[in-house]
């Protein structure tokens, strides 16, 4: 029993893998290409639709205020 633990001892790396394993088999290359062709950055649909809604939150939010407050948006601004 204890030439066996000391033979598996010497058979492992210092990581504990055992050494008499066999290598991974290779990863295979994919066979198909992505479809999204959308560029991801600069003027596409994503970002205009994005930035056209942040705006209108905004726009809504300056009408509500100013209806709350009185005051316009340039009054907050100090003009």
């Amino acid at each position: 029993m204890q030439q066996n633990k000391s033979q598996q001892l010497k058979n492992q790396n210092t990581l504990g893998v055992s050494m008499t394993q066999s290598a991974p088999k290779p990863v295979s290359q994919p066979t198909q290409l992505p479809r999204d062709s959308t560029p991801k950055y600069g003027f596409n649909d994503y970002v205009e639709r994005l930035n056209g809604r942040a705006a209108m939150i905004g726009f809504v939010a300056a009408v509500v205020i100013e209806a709350i407050t009185g005051k316009g948006v340039l009054t907050w601004l100090g003009f």
